[in-house]
């Protein structure tokens, strides 16, 4: 009976979900982010209204994989694109480092605190300092095109953020196949290196892809394409999930593929892409629901520091972009914080990693990318609005005619 309840539920967040993007096609769910979505699901969930509980939440953990995997497809569709256009060497350059930077540091800080200072295994911290990396250093899309539908002054400052958010979340996909691939798959009959491991899960995703583009190339019309895509995502989920390697890379890899080698390519992304909302945003809920905060001393530590060391580290490269880009003064530290926002990428990553690495360390890397969402939509789209939407100018009082 719960489990029906929490269904219908998820199938009514989803057409609301595809309701929102069909008009006007606004992608930004209410917050860049769509942390309300997390807040409510946390809210629905077992700590506190109990709505959802904790079983009937646990059996829609496939429902929630293919999901995550789906936007994943999605978003490889979409990369290195804006619109029709294709971005530039610039782009994928700044948004690659730029993510990897912010990855780095942060999972440095997180595993001399969590190895040397709170004693956590070394085994336990290299994944979570990996974990914590990556759910957090990539830029919403929807942030960026938040700030544009508000007036944002078009220039250099805006231009960079928009490449930035097109392209940055190759990071947190690929490195979740790097990681992924250091922890053998108990279905491995012969010993796989983890480099072997890794060309396994990129191996998948351009096989799919490739048959992908070759179905579809009998296919007439773009809207005739579903039953291949779905059916080959869901092949390839299951495919990936059942040799503990990375679904999201499978997926993401494979949209590249189809992006890349379908004639029907410019038809397929805008109708991929209005189905991202009504996957995504029952699966925010359901990240939102199985929260958990541990109370382990550990935890609180290790989520306060990530917090803190990627909002500095984000601000600072927000700081060098705007003067890279000659941003007025009073706006560089504006347009450091609006790097705050993080997109849903980092909660599906967060939400992925609970299912791989279920326990203390699934669970803290799902809770604080969960975080991060909310304090990126806290802090992002006012530092966006304050660098780059104009202040609205006060009408002049009517002088008066001389009598």
């Amino acid at each position: 009976m719960n489990e029906m309840a929490l269904l219908l539920g998820l199938l009514v967040v989803s057409y609301f979900g595809s309701v929102l993007l069909s008009a006007g096609g606004r992608r930004n769910y209410g917050s860049p982010a769509g942390s309300h979505w997390l807040v409510l699901g946390f809210i629905l969930g077992p700590h506190v209204l109990g709505v959802a509980p904790r079983g009937a939440i646990s059996s829609f953990g496939p429902l929630a994989l293919v999901a995550t995997a789906w936007v994943a497809l999605v978003l490889g569709m979409e990369y290195g694109h804006s619109g029709n256009r294709r971005l530039s060497l610039r782009a994928f350059v700044t948004g690659f480092v730029a993510a990897l930077v912010s990855a780095g540091l942060v999972g440095l800080a997180v595993y001399a605190v969590a190895f040397w200072l709170l004693k956590v295994k070394a085994d336990d911290a290299r994944v979570l300092a990996a974990g914590l990396g990556l759910a957090g250093c990539e830029t919403a899309r929807q942030g960026v095109r938040w700030v544009v539908e508000r007036g944002a002054v078009r220039g250099s400052s805006l231009t960079l953020l928009e490449e930035i958010a097109d392209t940055d979340e190759i990071v947190p996909l690929l490195g979740l196949a790097f990681l992924f691939a250091g922890v053998p798959s108990a279905l491995a009959l012969v010993p796989i290196s983890h480099a072997g491991w890794l060309a396994i899960t990129l191996l998948l995703g351009f096989v799919l892809g490739l048959t992908s583009a070759m179905l579809l190339s009998g296919v007439t019309a773009a809207t005739d394409a579903w039953s291949v895509l779905l059916g080959i995502a869901l092949l390839g989920t299951g495919i990936a999930w059942r040799l503990s390697i990375s679904p999201l890379t499978a997926l993401f890899v494979m949209g590249m593929c189809v992006s890349v080698g379908s004639r029907h390519a410019l038809e397929l992304r805008p109708l991929l892409a209005r189905t991202e909302a009504a996957v995504l945003l029952p699966t925010l809920l359901l990240a939102g629901a199985s929260l958990r905060f541990d109370v382990a001393p550990a935890s609180w530590w290790l989520l306060g520091l990530t917090l803190i060391v990627r909002t500095l580290v984000r601000a600072c490269i927000g700081y060098v972009l705007a003067l890279a880009t000659g941003a007025q003064a009073g706006k560089r530290w504006p347009l450091g914080l609006g790097l705050s926002c993080t997109g849903a990428v980092s909660v599906l990553v967060g939400l992925t990693f609970a299912f791989r690495f279920p326990g203390f360390v699934g669970n803290l890397v799902l809770t604080v990318a969960a975080c991060n969402a909310v304090l990126g939509d806290l802090l992002g789209p006012a530092g966006l609005r304050r660098a780059l939407v104009p202040a609205e100018v006060a009408p002049a009082s009517p002088t008066p005619s001389p009598s």
